[in-house]
């Protein structure tokens, strides 16, 4: 490439406040062709649903003012020229420009409502807890991420009163605060284990121990904290079978599959209202009319409080699965740290499971692993699997989930020659 300061391909110092190495130079048309190409090829090869820019506000050439023209360029000729429903979702914090023009495109905008999870999980009720930010459509908020603190490691750690002593209290918390996020308008996100109050620090290792920072500010070095080590694995701390944490789980399951699969029609259009302010104890949002309407409540506070059912229809309480109706303007009491869910139509509660067992690589001697083989990787006919156990059942999947199960012989060589070209996983069970 020569000298990196002749360089065409790279803005050797970034024209914008957040960089991290050298920058592609987004106004050379090499550069600008390379990545469109790069989105076709993983919609047209690997049929992903979207992308996820990270640090979008860095498609610059030397300087910035071409960024929003990039952007745009890049999302209709290397995105929607080849799959106009794929996602296209920016994290974007410079603001130079409004990101309302982005989400007026079709693409999605990232909106950092961490804290304002953080502080209703800990029970504070102050600094920022709104949730009307992160009741819109096209932008992208969510509980926490690969950048960012635990709620239930906050919650723990300076949780307000008894949440942080009494693990029962702030694990009794998890459906409210991580329900609430997914029951809001518009693109709703929650990180892996969320869903299970996951309360090891971001700056922990791989047995818990946390270092001396709770987070590093952006571009701060990271010394002290273990961000990139290895975390505790839930699975292998016995958090499935937890009954404060799968009591949780199955509550939340139970309130996504009303959006998701019993009233989608109802989640999709607008809010008919929502109560989101700070300080509030209680939050609540509204959706639909008439018979379609769906009433959601949350006590983010540390003691009960009680509120009245809307007027305008009678009401069932989803969550308990009841089969009688309550009347609009009773007066009901909420605990503190639990959400509610009132439909005017009766819907059956869908069966989630409070409980999962796994049997982990970790219970798998190496030498009994070393004892099998899978050969060639790369082909397009035959796989050989080589194994001292008999083999008792062969599925191929593919990326896209779809499930194959292919001929093979007792010697274990795998018929592969009817998959149309492409990526897949081989699953062997033995005897």
């Amino acid at each position: 490439y020569g000298n990196l300061k002749d360089n065409p391909y790279f803005n050797v110092k970034a024209p914008h406040g957040a960089a991290v190495f050298e920058d592609w130079n987004h106004d050379y048309a090499p550069v600008k062709n390379y990545l469109t190409n790069a989105l076709k090829f993983w919609l047209q090869e690997y049929k992903v649903d979207g992308f996820r820019m990270d640090l979008s506000h860095g498609l610059c050439g030397p300087n910035c003012n071409s960024r929003s023209a990039n952007i745009n360029y890049y999302y209709n000729n290397g995105v929607k020229a080849v799959a106009k429903d794929a996602y296209f979702i920016l994290e974007h914090w410079e603001g130079m420009e409004e990101r309302g023009g982005y989400v007026n495109n079709g693409m999605m905008c990232w909106e950092n409502t961490n804290n304002n999870y953080m502080q209703l999980a800990m029970g504070w009720l102050k600094d920022g807890d709104a949730l009307n930010e992160a009741n819109k459509d096209g932008y992208v908020s969510y509980t926490s991420s690969h950048d960012e603190q635990r709620p239930f490691w906050k919650a723990k750690k300076y949780g307000n009163g008894s949440i942080a002593t009494n693990e029962a209290t702030r694990l009794g918390r998890i459906a409210a605060t991580v329900g609430m996020c997914a029951m809001l308008n518009g693109p709703q996100m929650f990180y892996m284990f969320d869903e299970i109050g996951y309360d090891y620090s971001f700056c922990s290792n791989a047995t818990g121990t946390a270092g001396d920072k709770d987070k590093p500010a952006y571009g701060e070095p990271t010394t002290g904290c273990y961000d990139l080590d290895p975390k505790p694995i839930p699975e292998v701390k016995g958090w499935y079978t937890n009954a404060n944490r799968m009591k949780q789980y199955q509550k939340l399951g139970q309130l996504i599959q009303l959006r998701t699969k019993l009233a989608p029609s109802v989640f999709a259009g607008n809010p008919t209202s929502s109560d989101l302010a700070s300080g509030k104890q209680l939050r609540s949002i509204i959706y639909g009319s008439g018979n379609s309407r769906i009433f959601i409540i949350a006590n983010f506070g540390t003691t009960a409080k009680s509120f009245t059912l809307p007027t305008g229809n009678n009401w069932y309480d989803y969550l308990a699965g009841s089969p009688s109706q309550l009347a609009a303007g009773k007066s009901i009491s909420l605990a503190a740290g639990d959400i509610k869910a009132y439909t005017a139509t009766k819907y059956a509660l869908p069966d989630v499971p409070n409980a999962y067992t796994f049997v982990g690589i970790e219970d798998v001697e190496a030498e009994e692993m070393a004892k099998s083989s899978i050969y060639p990787s790369i082909t397009s006919d035959f796989v050989k699997i080589d194994a001292e156990e008999a083999i008792s059942d062969v599925q191929v999947v593919a990326l896209s989930g779809a499930m194959y199960s292919p001929k093979y012989t007792e010697e274990g060589v795998v018929d592969v020659t009817s998959l149309e070209e492409g990526l897949y996983l081989l699953v062997v069970r033995f005897q």
